[in-house]
Parts: structure tokens; C-alpha cells; sequence
């Protein structure tokens, strides 16, 4: 609902809906959905960097980029900022239009 309210058209899939061995561990599972989906490059949130190594990813065919955001500071109700709580946080203090620029700032690393 959130991707439909800031007009992100990014198709989604779950991962539930691929036939692929679940009791792995969560690097061997995202391999096997790239592999799956035919995916050649791979961007995971910033805080599972040590979850996956570069090496498996590349010697998979798979490049490996973390999604580092840059959090702009905003008002909210007048006290001391607090980052990353959440998209629902972020549009509720600065509505759609500012909210869609700033989830446009980040760098993949």
C-alpha cells in the first residue's frame, strides 16, 4: 500500500511463492531465489552486511550492493529527532511529495 501511495511501481514477488528449500541459511536461500528469478544483481538493506559475503554472491553470477539511505532529519512534534523508525513515520511528518524525495537518496555500496 505504501509503494502504491508514493507511486513505486516495482513489481513484487513473495519469496513463499517460489518452490526453494526454506530450512537453509538465509544467504544460501537469497541465492537460490536469484537463480530462480534469473537475478543478476542483488540489493539488500544496509544492516545485513554481515549477513552475506561478496565472494559466494559473485562466484554465484550475482552482484552484491547494500542500500545505505541518507536520512534527512525532520520535525517530529518538536522533539529530538530519531532516525529510522519508519516509512510510515517519515510520510506522517512530511507527506507524500517530500517523502518520495527523500527515499530517492541513498547510495548502494
Amino acid at each position: 500500500m505504501i509503494c502504491d501511495h508514493l507511486d513505486i511501481a516495482t513489481p513484487k514477488r513473495l519469496a513463499s511463492s517460489y518452490h526453494f528449500d526454506n530450512l537453509k541459511p538465509a544467504q544460501e536461500k537469497v541465492l537460490e531465489l536469484c537463480k530462480l528469478t534469473s537475478t543478476n544483481h542483488y540489493i539488500n538493506a544496509i544492516g545485513g552486511q554481515s549477513l552475506y559475503q561478496h565472494q559466494d554472491f559473485s562466484d554465484a553470477g550475482v552482484k552484491l550492493s547494500f542500500l545505505q539511505p541518507t536520512i534527512q532529519t525532520y520535525s517530529q512534534f518538536g522533539s529530538d529527532f530519531i532516525a529510522g523508525l519508519s516509512i510510515l513515520d517519515v510520510l506522517m511528518f512530511n507527506g507524500k511529495e517530500k517523502t518520495a524525495g527523500m527515499i530517492n537518496n541513498y547510495k548502494l555500496i
